[in-house]
């Protein structure tokens, strides 16, 4: 297997639960006990990071070019893509870069309507290993509503939409203070 990754044909729901349980058992092991084996069996966080968006980005359009999508493959890519989310959790996140990109990963599957919705609740559990800060994790959160919200239509209207989104900032910080 080419950089610990899993080829996309051989990629079934057995396959990545077993690759799932095996990267968080080398994981939990005491320290050089299993890190040789978590080595050989987990990605790093750049190319992980790189995979997952190919793979869900593979998988959207290979639904949408396919007319007769069954019930049965979008679960299976569902399932796939959640075990995916719950490896996050495994990887070694010293790599600024794979952060960085795991950040973009977040972001887009949150913002983007194409990618299955079932998948911003596990992402969002694991966010915590990019954002260890509750406070920017918040403001984070906040941009991206913001963004859902009020995307940035056309140039002219920038400006506007930088005014409508510093003020629904601002509410949405004091509606946060006031529910927490």
């Amino acid at each position: 297997v080419k950089d610990c990754l899993i080829p996309f044909d051989d990629l079934t729901c057995e396959m990545v639960f077993y690759w799932r349980c095996l990267s968080k058992y080398f994981r939990s092991k005491p320290e050089g006990e299993g890190l040789g084996f978590f080595d050989r069996v987990t990605p790093t966080l750049s190319n992980f990071c790189h995979y997952f968006k190919s793979y869900i980005d593979d998988k959207i359009f290979k639904a949408s070019s396919v007319s007769d999508s069954t019930l049965d493959n979008e679960l299976s890519v569902e399932f796939v893509g959640r075990q995916l989310c719950g490896m996050i959790s495994c990887l070694d996140f010293t790599d600024e870069m794979g952060r960085r990109l795991l950040d973009d990963l977040i972001h887009q599957l949150i913002i983007n309507p194409s990618y299955p919705t079932s998948l911003v609740s596990c992402i969002l559990k694991e966010q915590v290993q990019v954002w260890p800060q509750e406070s920017y994790r918040i403001e984070r959160l906040l941009d991206m509503i913001a963004e859902i919200r009020c995307p940035s239509i056309s140039d002219s209207a920038a400006t506007s939409s930088i005014i409508t989104t510093s003020q629904f900032m601002n509410m949405s910080t004091v509606n946060l203070k006031v529910l927490v």
